[in-house]
């Protein structure tokens, strides 16, 4: 029997992480530039330590409200759940919003996620869906 690293499995890599393919909203097509390029977004896993430290300090902040006795408006949780989705993003390529190619850091993704909920969906999909992050 072969010895295998459970460490192995999962590209927890940080620094670039996965391809997301941006799909139409619509048709389920793959989105390409002008060049034929595909539209995408590299993203980290949910199972970095990048991500779990953005999910713990959105908790913390959800916890002393409830301590506090205090209701974390629908709002604030949307918000914050946008900004770990920004947190998440590495680099993007082809990402043009309101006539614009969009420089890819976190204020651009928050406005990105916001404004788009069908792209928000992809992105949130995406990162849960470890199967994204298998070594193959």
């Amino acid at each position: 029997m072969e010895n295998f690293d459970l460490d192995g499995f999962l590209n927890l890599d940080e620094k670039e992480g996965a391809f997301m393919q941006v799909r139409n909203p619509v048709t389920d097509e793959e989105i390409l530039d002008s060049e034929n390029n595909p539209v995408g977004i590299n993203l980290i896993s949910s199972d970095t330590k990048k991500f779990r430290t953005a999910a713990y300090k959105a908790n913390d902040r959800l916890n002393r409200n409830t301590a506090k006795n205090l209701e974390t408006p629908t709002e604030d949780a949307y918000v914050m759940n946008t900004e770990s989705l920004a947190r998440s993003t590495v680099s993007w390529s082809g990402i043009q919003f309101q006539g614009e190619m969009l420089e890819c850091n976190f204020r651009n993704a928050v406005k990105l996620y916001d404004s788009l909920p069908w792209l928000r969906e992809q992105v949130n999909a995406f990162i849960q869906d470890r199967e994204n992050y298998l070594v193959k």
